[in-house]
């Protein structure tokens, strides 16, 4: 619950609303840190159970659900 609070500030604050624009209106290369939409949160949780960490799938699963929650 704590990680998705801090995810939260660090997706709604001056850095990480900038870091959106920018990524919406320049050519700049997406880097892992960004933020994500749906669809590429399940791609990374597909390609985490193509891997077969399911601990990993579970942990996404979890902070999503917590992550909509608040």
């Amino acid at each position: 619950m704590s990680e998705s609070i801090h995810q939260i500030g660090r997706l709604f604050g001056p850095q990480g609303i900038g870091r959106v624009f920018t990524l919406l209106f320049t050519d700049a290369k997406r880097t892992s840190q960004d933020p994500a939409s749906v669809v590429g949160i399940g791609q990374a949780v597909g390609q985490t159970g193509s891997a077969g960490d399911w601990g990993a799938v579970l942990y996404f699963l979890a902070f999503v659900t917590v992550f909509i929650g608040l």
